[in-house]
């Protein structure tokens, strides 16, 4: 199920975004902005902000960087993330 919404964004905050993030798109930011809290607060995993954002995994982990937002990773995830990239990068790994 999508979700739309629609809000008044004041001229300031309007002017403050595209000055510091230059002519984006505001929905689009306010997308990224949405996603990433809710990385922030584990509500998504950053695969799942990955699909949602049509980016790269490693581009989400450039957003989260980006905007200061910590991962909620586990322990768990990071042991899984690891093997994920043995298998698609095992030159990397080999000793």
């Amino acid at each position: 199920m999508h979700a739309a919404i629609s809000i008044e964004i004041p001229p300031t905050l309007s002017d403050a975004v595209t000055e510091n993030f230059g002519e984006t798109d505001l929905a689009r930011w306010g997308l990224e902005a949405l996603v990433t809290t809710a990385v922030g607060e584990g509500l998504i995993s950053t695969g799942l902000a990955a699909e949602l954002l049509s980016v790269s995994y490693f581009q989400v982990l450039a957003l989260l960087k980006e905007r200061h937002v910590a991962s909620s990773m586990t322990e768990e995830d990071l042991v899984n993330e690891q093997a994920d990239l043995k298998v698609l990068f095992p030159d990397l790994f080999q000793k």
